[in-house]
């Protein structure tokens, strides 16, 4: 009896342990599409900055032509520009540094799926790659003060991020219906 007893135990350990690893599973899962649905909304703010940014000097020159053509208007709006294409740019490579974690985190998450045997539909690494190399061309531009051509890198960084939210959040859909 007190073998069967210990078999009993040790069987019920491993599959609380099992549950455990499930159910710390789920809670990354969750901890990465929150995180990622924040630097989602980020990166489209960054994007809407640098249009607007972009829109500014055609701004400034037509204030200008107005005024008379005061000739240091245009020379402080092209100050203004170049200081606010290297907060822009900042901003984006601090955004890539959080895309960086949470990529980290979707490795751990990759890892901790294959212990428990969660074959989820998470990113690919080369998702995770394509989206970081976007986000440093845009980083670049900006830091050459050119808004127009960081903006394409910054929609096709947000495009396969909406994408990678919408993978993961059906990865995390599949898996409540698998519980249920």
């Amino acid at each position: 009896k007190l073998d069967q007893n210990t078999n009993n135990l040790e069987k019920e350990l491993e599959r609380t342990l099992e549950l455990f690893k499930q159910l710390q599973y789920e809670f990354k899962l969750d901890q990465a599409i929150n995180e990622l649905k924040e630097q989602v909304a980020e990166q489209k703010s960054l994007l809407e900055r640098t249009e607007a940014l972009e829109k500014k000097p055609e701004e400034a020159q037509n204030k200008s032509h107005e005024k008379g053509g005061d000739k240091t208007e245009p020379e402080k709006g092209t100050e203004s520009k170049n200081i606010e294409n290297q907060e822009l740019a900042g901003e984006q490579e601090r955004l890539s540094e959080e895309f960086e974690k949470t990529s980290e985190k979707i490795e751990e998450l990759k890892e901790l799926g294959e212990e428990i045997n969660q074959e989820q539909d998470l990113p690919s690494d080369e998702d995770v790659q394509d989206i970081q190399e976007q986000q440093r061309e845009s980083e670049e531009m900006l830091k050459q003060n050119s808004p127009s051509k960081a903006k394409a890198p910054q929609k096709n960084a947000l495009q396969k991020m909406q994408k990678m939210q919408q993978q993961m959040e059906g990865a995390e859909g599949s898996m409540s219906m698998e519980i249920d």
